[in-house]
């Protein structure tokens, strides 16, 4: 069981400073000791600092200064990685072909792959993938290549999409204002509620 902690036995308020830069805010308690520091590691009073917050700067008189903000640049590569997030989160969420739901996920793309290579030794085989439902499905030469075929168009219109979303946030002096969720192909994803009933 976990102990109260009685606000009057608070003593202190203690930064934990890494790289001269505060990583954590912890109470000191009365007759409690803090833990030794660890070489990269130490701690600063700050009680009678109570705007110091994580990420502030301890600066070579031992005071405190918030962060210099992001410069562009790096709002921009901020919003580029969302980008490539969001199309990885498309692509894994899989694509509908035939009515069907297939996986397109590494696990799922994997399986693709075989069956694929089941096709290349012997063209007239049948081949079973598993939908995200879990239904076995059997398709033919046929059905594979236009499953194939419409991942293949998926995949190509995220990428023109992701592309798009990229050129115009390097363009943008605002970039943390850019909506990078909106402007992508159809996907599964577009109703969150359906997706996850399906998984």
């Amino acid at each position: 069981m976990t102990p109260t902690i009685i606000k009057d036995e608070i003593v202190a308020m203690m930064a934990k400073i890494e790289d001269d830069r505060v990583v954590g805010l912890y109470p000191k308690i009365k007759d409690v000791p803090f833990p030794d520091d660890a070489p990269d590691m130490h701690w600063v009073d700050v009680t009678d600092l109570p705007d110091v917050a994580v990420g502030w700067i301890l600066e070579e008189d031992g005071g405190f200064a918030p962060p210099a903000p992001p410069s562009l640049d790096e709002r921009r590569e901020e919003l580029l990685d969302a980008v490539r997030v969001e199309r990885r989160r498309r692509l894994d969420a899989g694509i509908e072909f035939d009515g069907k739901h297939y996986a397109t996920d590494l696990r799922g793309q994997s399986n693709i792959n075989f069956a694929g290579l089941q096709l290349l030794f012997d063209a007239n085989a049948a081949v079973f993938l598993s939908t995200v439902e879990g239904e076995i499905v059997e398709l033919n030469s046929d059905s594979f290549i236009g499953l194939m075929a419409a991942l293949v168009e998926y995949r190509a219109a995220l990428e023109r999409a992701a592309e798009e979303h990229k050129r115009d946030i390097r363009a943008s002096d605002q970039p943390e204002h850019y909506d990078f969720r909106s402007g992508w192909p159809p996907s599964l994803l577009d109703d969150e509620d359906e997706y996850e009933a399906k998984r």
